[in-house]
């Protein structure tokens, strides 16, 4: 989680903490990452733990909540060049439109599971500033 915030630039002031610096040693040497697709729904309870506003006990049971499935970003140029394409696929008009309909009806879901997750996890865990001085 805040990896990702500090790859898309989120962390402001907080992106030169200690902590952060540890953990951008560890990938060192790393070709690729496989983490949670960073979607908007992500950047918003991203953005809620970074602003304060939810704790890091609350904040990977909200993200769970969403099932975001995962990613694979590849940092090397030996990582990259080991990708290969094995099939493309197109959607039709009806199509795209049936998947929009589909991801518009599962965040609605899921908003719903976050907020329960909000609920449940209150007043757990530390917020940003007591974790990254």
């Amino acid at each position: 989680m805040l990896m990702i915030a500090y790859f898309r630039e989120r962390l402001g002031d907080y992106a030169n903490s200690e902590m952060i610096a540890a953990l951008q040693k560890e990938l060192v040497g790393v070709d690729y990452i496989v983490a949670p697709i960073a979607d908007n729904r992500m950047f918003e309870i991203i953005d809620q733990f970074i602003d304060g506003e939810i704790t890091d006990a609350q904040c990977p049971h909200c993200l769970s909540a969403t099932n975001p499935g995962n990613q694979y970003v590849f940092i090397s140029e030996r990582g990259l060049k080991q990708v290969e394409i094995l099939e493309r696929c197109y959607l039709t008009a009806a199509e795209k439109e049936s998947y929009l309909v589909s991801r518009q009806e599962s965040y609605e879901i899921n908003r719903d599971k976050v907020r329960v997750a909000r609920k449940q996890y209150r007043a757990q865990g530390n917020y940003i500033e007591d974790i990254l001085k």
